[in-house]
């Protein structure tokens, strides 16, 4: 089973766990140095190959992923007891966006709930500039099963995703 399956099916089973959305994200900037914060996941692209969560413009998670794109993503699932640490590479999609990312966050912004969209303290109902969608590209996954037998998967990339068994 690779890493997809995995996590779809850890979502799957955690659904009704609201805390299965929240997921850890570790940052590094050179003033502030490493700093680790909970974000709320958005949802995949199609190719369940990038993930999304939304931020505000000016907060210092969006200072740090400009100045180094890369960062760590820990998501703990209790239910299953299974952690994914999924090194990422951030692209910030904010007002100046193109075309394609423009629709992106778009469509983002109106899957929110009421309460997520007001906490961006939008004007009307288009998209506030303050709203920042970080499209977060998966480029290596390390599996922990932490259940009666530990289990540890190491996940890259090459032509195609390979898996590899680590010890505990």
């Amino acid at each position: 089973m690779i890493w997809k399956q995995r996590l779809a099916r850890s979502l799957h089973l955690s659904r009704s766990k609201p805390e299965s959305r929240y997921l850890q994200l570790a940052t590094y900037c050179e003033t502030r140095g490493v700093q680790n914060r909970t974000v709320v996941f958005r949802g995949f692209n199609d190719s369940d190959t990038q993930l999304y969560f939304v931020t505000e413009k000016n907060c210092d998670k969006v200072h740090s992923l400009k100045s180094h794109s890369q960062a760590e993503i820990a998501w703990y699932f209790a239910k299953t007891r299974e952690q994914y640490r999924l090194r990422v590479e951030c692209n910030l999609i904010g007002e100046d966006a193109d075309v394609n990312d423009a629709q992106c966050r778009q469509r983002i912004w109106q899957e929110l709930s009421v309460s997520a969209r007001e906490s961006f303290k939008p004007i009307n109902d288009s998209t506030p500039a303050n709203f920042i969608v970080s499209v977060c590209t998966i480029t290596q996954v390390d599996y922990l099963y932490l259940g009666q037998s530990h289990e540890r998967y190491l996940y890259q990339p090459c032509t195609s995703w390979q898996e590899q068994s680590i010890p505990v």
